[in-house]
């Protein structure tokens, strides 16, 4: 389809379509960029030590690495969350199967549930997980290094 006008790099994307949602990063996040052509100074006097470059990349694992955490610790048991550490630029996620249909009101329920209209057939209060509010919370916590959330 495109000839010899094919990009190497885009052989080797993994498809995001079996993904429930995918959250971007801003690119000024992304490990890549910090071994980009554009660190490499344009007089070798002035070149940067490996040690720079070092430091630069373990100042971003410092942010990238405690989201990833508190996204685990938050809602680990509604989300498996998928991400590369040596590119650093998504964070995928799929909601776990046993969170997906409705399940009976208890007191003991956490805040990520919200309540489903029912007839007096339901048989009492139903709930289901807030899949929107789970959205819009890692985008809050996320804060200026999340660009959007593709969702399904």
């Amino acid at each position: 389809e495109h000839g010899l006008d094919i990009d190497p790099a885009r052989l080797f994307l993994p498809s995001l379509s079996d993904y429930d949602f995918v959250v971007h990063l801003d690119e000024k996040f992304h490990i890549s960029n910090l071994y980009s052509s554009e660190s490499v100074p344009l007089f070798k006097n002035l070149s940067t030590s490996r040690n720079d470059q070092q430091a630069r990349l373990s100042a971003t694992h410092g942010l990238l690495q405690p989201f990833i955490a508190e996204l685990e610790s938050l809602y680990g048991a509604y989300v498996m969350f998928f991400y590369d550490s040596d590119v650093g630029s998504l964070i995928a996620g799929l909601w776990h199967p046993q969170t997906g249909g409705p399940k009976p009101w208890k007191v003991s329920q956490t805040s990520c549930t919200k309540p489903l209209v029912s007839g007096p057939e339901a048989g009492g209060a139903q709930v289901e997980i807030n899949k929107t509010a789970i959205l819009h919370d890692i985008a809050r916590l996320g804060g200026d290094m999340v660009v959007n959330i593709e969702a399904k």
